[in-house]
């Protein structure tokens, strides 16, 4: 196994952001979406751009790269710079013809700040508030598709729920739970099917992804277990059934796929 460190193709790509000022450089010439003129919506660029730069600095993957020891300040400076005051989120900032720049609200991108930083952000209590209000939009702005949910956004809005929880005003509780209830009666009523599978459907990449999120979202909303249940005291007295019966369809799968392997690991508590 080589060492890291000892990498026979070192990645030089990442030279291009391994300074405080060249980092800044990149993340604003995707940051700001000035569409109208050059035809171009960048927003997953954007999107994979930050996160990746976030997975690398925070300790998400060891790259052997020796990057500037300010970068990850730097970084974090930036994504402070980014959230929007006023809702807390994070998004696009589309440049209209008058030259106006308008801060987008971004769930998806939302998520990936906050799971990349383990939760570490700020203004909990208005990124909850300005979630639950774009409800019924679709993805990337809400959390739907085509008008209707999906376990993979669900997933993101419970796990954003999770983390903002002990700062939320009980108003803003009340409303959190009836969305996340609304999730898992879709969840259990319109995605799981009766021999155990999750419905495959246009945000999926493969089979294991719907396997893989919709157990991300029933194990994360407490459904299988109550101590994971932070935002309810209410039982599910049905769900170690509904988690035996997704156990068995997956070990039938012979789980060669690594997102089948994820549910099943999620699932069972590996």
């Amino acid at each position: 196994m080589t060492a890291v460190g000892d990498w026979a193709y070192p990645l030089h790509l990442l030279d291009r952001i391994n300074s405080p000022e060249k980092l800044d450089a990149q993340l604003d010439s995707v940051l700001f979406n000035d569409f109208t003129r050059t035809g171009e919506f960048n927003r997953e660029e954007l999107d994979e751009t930050t996160s990746a730069i976030m997975r690398l600095l925070y300790g998400h993957k060891l790259t052997g790269y020796t990057f500037d020891p300010r970068l990850a300040d730097a970084m974090r400076g930036y994504i402070d710079k980014w959230q929007n005051p006023e809702t807390g989120c994070w998004g696009q900032w589309v440049v209209d013809r008058y030259g106006r720049v308008w801060k987008m609200d971004d769930t998806g991108i939302t998520f990936h700040v906050i799971s990349d930083l383990h939760g570490q952000v700020q203004h909990y209590d208005r990124i909850a508030k300005r979630l639950i209000e774009l409800d019924k939009l679709d993805y990337p702005a809400g959390p739907r598709m085509s008008g209707h949910y999906e376990n993979h956004l669900n997933w993101d809005l419970v796990t954003i729920f999770r983390y903002a929880w002990p700062s939320l005003d009980q108003a803003t509780r009340t409303r959190a739970q009836s969305e996340i209830q609304q999730m898992l009666d879709w969840c259990l009523s319109q995605s799981l099917q009766a021999d155990g599978t999750f419905k495959t459907s246009e945000i999926d990449d493969t089979l294991g992804d719907a396997q893989m999120y919709g157990v991300s979202f029933l194990r994360d909303a407490g459904y299988f277990d109550a101590t994971r249940r932070f935002w309810t005291n209410k039982d599910f007295p049905d769900s170690e059934a509904v988690r035996g019966r997704i156990r068995v369809r997956l070990e039938a799968t012979g789980l060669g796929d690594p997102s089948l392997r994820q549910a099943y690991d999620d699932l069972t508590g590996k």
